[in-house]
């Protein structure tokens, strides 16, 4: 974790030493030193010098004020940082308090145009690249919360018609302001790599309290060679 701060602390010294650091959240949006928007790039370059232990960094506005945050993937840890104008220094807003055994991918995305983006997490895991589980992160009373709903894949089987027998290979995604989450579905004799039936998706969309409900359900014809 210090090693973090110190990468974020000599990126801002580095994007700051040509211009003076904003004094004002009025000034942010004028100010393209803080933070700019290949911060994440510049992270990733310094990690791979210090460490190499960074996996992945997004830029994300979770709290919806005047500043981006960062969201950084360690040795599969997610820390979320903000950057304190006053006392202009980063500083860890959240972090999970779990290690994820798996590959994972951060999306961002604001569901309900509130201007505080939700924070969607996947976790991937074996050869095939298959969702394990995914996560809604979004900002309320003043923290990052999980958002707990009931998931497609949690119960397959009220989504299953005619001789599917079971769905599989699932994925999540942030598309405008919903939530998708895909899956194929099996036909009696499919082998367990190969589903030949449908790739259903399901649509979910954030209501004004905060939750989340499923809106839609589109499928359409797997186009197998199986």
């Amino acid at each position: 974790m210090k090693i973090i701060i110190v990468l974020l602390s000599i990126i801002l010294f580095l994007g700051t030493s040509c211009s003076s650091a904003p004094q004002t959240a009025d000034e942010i949006n004028t100010n393209t030193n803080m933070p700019p928007a290949d911060y994440c790039q510049d992270i990733l370059i310094l990690d791979k010098i210090k460490t190499g232990t960074i996996d992945q960094c997004l830029v994300i506005n979770i709290d919806g004020d005047t500043l981006d945050e960062i969201a950084l993937v360690e040795n599969n840890k997610i820390t979320v940082f903000s950057y304190n104008l006053k006392n202009q220094e980063w500083q860890k807003l959240w972090e999970s308090n779990y290690n994820l055994e798996s590959q994972i991918t951060l999306v961002k995305g604001d569901l309900n145009n509130d201007h505080q983006e939700e924070l969607l997490i996947n976790q991937y895991k074996g050869a095939s690249g298959a969702t394990l589980e995914y996560i809604l992160y979004a900002w309320k009373d003043g923290q990052i919360w999980a958002i707990p709903f009931p998931k497609a894949h949690e119960d397959f089987s009220k989504y299953l018609e005619g001789n599917e027998t079971d769905a599989s290979y699932f994925d999540a995604k942030i598309e405008g302001v919903y939530l998708v989450e895909t899956f194929q579905t099996y036909g009696p004799d499919d082998p367990h790599c190969c589903p030949s039936g449908r790739s259903v998706s399901v649509y979910y969309e954030m209501t004004e309290d905060g939750d989340i409900r499923e809106t839609n359900v589109i499928s359409e014809a797997i186009d197998s060679q199986y």
